[in-house]
């Protein structure tokens, strides 16, 4: 994998990309559920 000047990636496909972003995406959103159930146990509204 080669690196340009700002982080810009060569020589990954862009399918493989995407599926990535779409991966990361979910984690994210899976993260910040857990975050939000976690305050909601926390305050006793859950």
């Amino acid at each position: 994998m080669f690196y340009l000047r700002g982080g810009l990636r060569l020589g990954v496909h862009p399918t493989r990309r995407r599926r990535s972003a779409i991966m990361n995406n979910i984690i994210w959103l899976v993260g910040a559920i857990v975050i939000v159930i976690a305050i909601l146990s926390f305050l006793g509204l859950r």
